[in-house]
């Protein structure tokens, strides 16, 4: 019950933000924060190195979104616009899409991030966290993703939150 009533807490706390006009087409403006990191390369059981990990830095809409599933609340992403740089600032990609993020539980809080995003306009690529352990920190959002493949991958370590907050 006491999962339940953040989830519900925070889900306010999200509509208040868009009844008070911080909200951009029909969302809450979300910015990603130091620390959020796209990384590429092999992964075990491959014996190669990891060929990149540069910081993120960006923005997305966040909308909340119906369900009839009383324990997970649900929200979609929109207008990824996120470019990743290297210590000189130099844009190696440019990284957009949509996804989605459920938080909540029965027992424990967990969470979940799914994104489908174009590296520098390229083919669509799948990325999940799965459900993990986590989300207490909403509105603020922390969870990593990854495309899953073997060997050579593509993952993410996201944290944001809402604009001015």
């Amino acid at each position: 019950m006491k999962t339940f009533c953040r989830i519900l807490f925070f889900s306010l706390i999200i509509g208040v933000a868009l009844m008070c006009g911080r909200a951009a087409a029909g969302g809450v403006l979300y910015v990603l924060s130091p620390g959020t990191t796209y990384q590429e390369g092999c992964v075990a059981p491959c014996m190669c190195p990891v060929m990149m990990s540069e910081e993120v830095s960006g923005t997305f809409l966040l909308t909340s979104q119906k369900s009839n599933d009383p324990w997970f609340a649900r929200y979609r992403l929109s207008r990824i616009a996120w470019t990743v740089s290297d210590p000189d600032r130099t844009v190696i990609h440019t990284i957009t899409g949509r996804g989605t993020y459920q938080v909540g539980g029965d027992f424990a809080l967990t969470h979940q991030l799914v994104l489908d995003v174009r590296i520098n306009g390229g083919e669509l690529q799948h990325l999940d966290s799965g459900m993990v352990l986590g989300g207490s920190e909403f509105p603020a959002i922390a969870i990593s993703v990854d495309r899953s493949t073997q060997c050579y991958d593509i993952w993410m370590d996201i944290k944001a939150g809402p604009a001015g907050l």
